[in-house]
């Protein structure tokens, strides 16, 4: 037994993308570190033809496998509520996958928002 979840990100457009600083709401919540903001090419999507004015053009998958060890599977049979079981799993030193999926995107200039 495992779980997996998965979430599309959607890229900035390549043709339109902008320099952008990560707000201050975003790095906090994001937990980010100075370096990783002096670090990063952030950036956005303006809008233009080729992304239809959006200021985006394709996706990226980002997935969490959470593996069914023994533990995980006695909490499941228990029928421990959702809450115990993320914290369980966070418990395992194990990264989410909007985390998971910082590095692949941001360096690649992305924007946070809708990250």
């Amino acid at each position: 037994m495992a779980i997996l979840a998965q979430r599309l990100v959607r890229l900035n457009c390549p043709k339109c993308r902008e320099p952008y600083r990560p707000t201050k709401d975003e790095i906090e919540l994001l937990k980010l570190t100075p370096e990783m903001v002096e670090s990063g090419k952030w950036g956005k999507g303006k809008g233009c033809p080729d992304c239809r004015g959006t200021g985006y053009k394709g996706r990226l998958g980002v997935f969490e496998l959470i593996l069914g060890t023994p533990d995980f599977r006695a909490a499941v049979a228990n029928k421990v509520d959702f809450a115990e079981l993320m914290r369980w799993h966070a418990s395992r030193d194990t990264e989410p996958c909007w985390k998971t999926g910082l590095p692949r995107r941001c360096p690649a200039g992305q924007r946070l928002r809708k990250f």
